[in-house]
């Protein structure tokens, strides 16, 4: 016989796990940093076998995929708690449903409804982020976020997808399906690349740093 989960415990765990001071941003670029560190040491050392390298390299599609879906459920929170137009289009997400225990949870304000909405969307895919966050937005998500510029307070151009979005996207679904791999097979004779995977790394930073710049800019123009 299946336990049934108890969602507003598993949402109150994980945020335990988090430091309440940071933002979404810094709790994504402080895994991610010390993810990219970790690969610049298994580089730089010759002293380990191959084996030993290429044994931590297949780790490093784990922690990056753990860091896009916990990025993109703190953005999905944010975005279902910044209020209307957004809280309307939860009505959009048909996997959601509510029981009793969960909207007397969110009526006595344990967990916000953007929580819940956020910890039961299923993140294992580009797809799935692009559908979930088209659907809050109202918007086409990664056509916008594609053209979308970032720039410094100085209103300088920093970073841009552009044309090279064809190679982010396509990165960022092979982190998904690197991780599924490594995750769950033994997969021994699959032998990550270190440029592969340099590649992974950086299309996932610059991925979810013009994701922050965009929904920054639109829940900040929503207060004005």
């Amino acid at each position: 016989m299946h336990r049934k989960r108890d969602y507003i415990e598993e949402i109150l765990s994980a945020k335990s796990r988090l430091s309440k001071r940071s933002d979404r941003w810094t709790h994504y670029i402080d895994r991610a940093a010390l993810i990219y560190r970790s690969y610049e040491h298994l580089k730089k050392d010759v002293h380990h076998s191959k084996e030993f390298r290429l044994e931590l390299l297949r780790y490093i599609p784990i922690g990056l995929v753990a860091c896009i879906q916990g990025y993109f459920r703190l953005v999905i929170r944010d975005i279902i708690d910044h209020g209307l137009p957004y809280q309307n289009n939860v009505n959009k997400l048909k996997d959601i449903k509510y029981d009793p225990q969960t909207v007397l949870a969110i009526f006595k304000k344990k967990i916000s409804l953007g929580d819940f909405v956020s910890h039961l969307l299923l993140i294992n895919s580009l797809k799935e982020i692009n559908k979930y966050m088209s659907i809050l937005l109202d918007l086409g998500f990664l056509k916008e976020v594609v053209v979308h510029v970032v720039r410094n307070s100085e209103g300088r151009k920093l970073v841009r997808i552009g044309s090279q979005a064809d190679f982010i996207f396509a990165s960022i679904e092979k982190i998904f399906e690197f991780r599924h791999i490594f995750s769950h097979e033994l997969c021994l004779k699959m032998k990550p690349k270190l440029k592969e995977t340099e590649d992974f790394l950086n299309a996932s930073i610059i991925f979810v740093h013009v994701t922050e710049s965009f929904i920054d800019g639109i829940l900040s123009k929503k207060h004005k």
